[in-house]
């Protein structure tokens, strides 16, 4: 993409100050925020079709933590109760070397992890809003170790903030 076919908008959020959220002609955006040593990614897909523009985009940058913490307990609450969460966790143990699922996890078996202690170290998630079906969706991606691999969880959910499910992808 051309820089000239981005514009820039700057926004004052309520945790992150004044951000830039970068608008491209086909209505996608996304600002990249630097947060205690982390770059958090916000992206909106298709922009340009919400009524409400920025608010609804202030209204989630505004609320990046409560979100983050909603899909962490949600991780938590369900992984005994779905077998794609454990699939997504064991993926790991049974693909990368011990000395990797040591550092990651501080065991090197899937059934001593503790799912909990794993997913309050979970780095910032990349945010993903879009419009499905006239609906607004969220979609946290959250990844184990971006340096291992590039297997993401997303956790799915509507505007109301309701966990619609999750997904594994690589």
């Amino acid at each position: 993409m051309y820089e000239d076919e981005i514009d820039e908008i700057e926004v004052s959020t309520k945790y992150f100050g004044n951000i830039i959220v970068n608008v491209d002609k086909c209505g996608n955006c996304d600002a990249y925020i630097d947060y205690n040593n982390q770059e958090i990614v916000i992206f909106f897909s298709d922009y340009n079709i919400y009524d409400d523009k920025g608010k609804m985009l202030l209204e989630i940058v505004d609320k990046y933590f409560e979100i983050n913490e909603i899909a962490k307990k949600s991780i938590i609450e369900y992984f005994h109760k779905s077998k794609l969460l454990k699939y997504y966790f064991k993926w790991h143990f049974e693909m990368l070397r011990k000395s990797t699922i040591m550092e990651l996890f501080g065991v090197t078996s899937f059934k001593k992890m503790d799912i909990k202690n794993i997913v309050e170290k979970l780095k910032y998630p990349t945010l993903h809003c879009s419009m499905e079906n006239g609906e607004k969706r969220i979609s946290l991606a959250y990844m184990v170790s971006e340096f291992y691999t590039e297997e993401i969880l997303s956790v799915k959910m509507n505007d109301r903030l309701k966990i619609t499910g999750f997904l594994h992808e690589s």
